[in-house]
């Protein structure tokens, strides 16, 4: 899965942070727990001479089984006792051990495999949703809150099939999946449509890129020619799992812009790497803004289309 340098360490810093308030919370508990109840450091000393025990053990023939079993009861009863002299002073059963917020990898990050641990893969999840979330209300964008109410007559049932493709789209998406044009005026759910997608596509872990072209352009013009700049957002729109490309059309359009944008849409379509791009253009604006060598990529190149009809929504929820 892919996610932005930032993203991996900020949830980095965040297990460290927890792992080391978890450590810090036990030690002043512990201490706590020695200066009133002097009898458990005894029974921590039995309990941690339990391993040095059984490695002296190991080779001794015919006893060693008896032995093990041996310090394996006493060890046991250590653990036992510590516990009830605990709990008689008000202590919980376990204070004289680290309680990681994730018992599973103790807050490391990573399970006994190697591989990210469950919690691990959460944390990224709700990071990458809070970036996204800076400039993007993804809370306001779901599938549930889509209404085909205020498509015309005529167009619902294609608006149905839209959202049901999306919906499908986004519950099973891997990076073979197709990419998505979406067209059509202002107003009419490209943007709440791309969005849902969003929002699910980053609950399965997935690595999103989404940004609108007015703004997106004009920043990765100014990292063409800065000296000092490393290309990160271009890098970044084309190493996402999946870029959504927000308003394509309403930038201002001229051969770095085209240059720029050929560049995203043929790097993706050759990695199979899925796109959705909203515009307001129609399939024969985009050629008259774009030429047809991009026209050709996005249109007949490994996009599907879906045409949005109807009337301004926002403009309608006034009126209502």
């Amino acid at each position: 899965m892919y996610y932005l340098p930032q993203v991996k360490i900020k949830a980095m810093a965040e297990l460290s942070r927890r792992r080391r308030e978890a450590e810090n919370s036990y030690l002043k508990l512990r201490r706590k727990a020695l200066a009133q109840i002097p009898e458990l450091v005894e029974l921590e000393n039995t309990i941690a001479s339990a391993c040095s025990d059984i490695c002296k053990v190991i080779g001794i023939g015919e006893d060693a089984y008896r032995v093990l079993e041996e310090i394996k009861r006493k060890n046991l009863e250590a653990q036992e006792q510590a516990r009830e002299l605990l709990a008689k002073h008000g202590f919980p059963s376990d204070a004289l051990r680290v309680r990681y917020t994730c018992p599973v990898c103790d807050d490391t990050g990573f399970a006994e495999n190697g591989q990210f641990c469950e919690c691990h893969k959460y944390l990224l999840k709700d990071l990458e949703h809070e970036r996204l979330r800076e400039n993007f209300p993804l809370d306001n964008f779901t599938f549930e809150n889509f209404s085909l109410d205020f498509y015309p007559q005529e167009s619902r049932e294609e608006m149905a099939g839209t959202l049901e493709t999306c919906r499908e789209y986004a519950q099973c998406f891997h990076k073979d999946l197709p990419s998505l044009l979406f067209y059509g005026e202002t107003g009419l759910g490209k943007t709440h449509l791309s969005g849902a997608i969003i929002n699910k596509v980053i609950a399965l872990g997935f690595g999103v890129e989404y940004g609108r072209a007015p703004q997106l352009f004009p920043k990765m013009t100014k990292e063409r020619f800065d000296n000092n700049s490393r290309e990160l957002t271009q890098h970044a729109l084309l190493a996402c799992d999946l870029c959504v490309l927000d308003d394509l059309g309403a930038e201002a359009a001229n051969s770095i812009t085209r240059e720029l944008l050929y560049n995203l849409i043929d790097t993706r379509l050759s990695k199979s790497m899925p796109t959705i791009i909203n515009t307001n253009l129609t399939p024969e604006e985009l050629e008259g803004c774009y030429g047809r060598r991009i026209a050709s990529r996005i249109l007949y190149g490994g996009y599907e289309t879906f045409a949005f009809l109807g009337k301004d929504i926002r403009e309608q929820k006034t009126e209502i």
